[in-house]
């Protein structure tokens, strides 16, 4: 089971599941390049890292973090409160 959902401002995004999750020590190494938690299979380990690179273009921020779910939850929002009115660059 996935959740998306936005807060009412519409300046956060927040994405669950039910999964396994994460270990809170492990969830801030995820979000390095290269970094993987399961060696199983032919990833790069590049997924979230690319993500945080795109959100850092634009001032915005992943935050990880346990789901009431049961897995993961993440959150992308701005890091500056002004940041969420300005219209993405193309």
């Amino acid at each position: 089971f996935v959740r998306i959902s936005a807060n009412n401002d519409r300046s956060s995004l927040v994405i669950e599941d039910d999964g396994e999750g994460i270990a809170p020590i492990y969830l801030s190494r995820v979000i390095e390049r290269g970094a993987r938690l399961d060696e199983r299979g032919g990833a790069a380990g590049l997924g979230l890292a690319i993500v945080q690179d795109v959100l850092d273009a634009y001032e915005w921020g992943l935050e990880l973090s346990r789901s009431d779910l049961g897995g993961l939850k993440a959150t992308i929002a701005p890091r500056h409160p002004d940041v969420s009115a300005m219209p993405l660059r193309s």
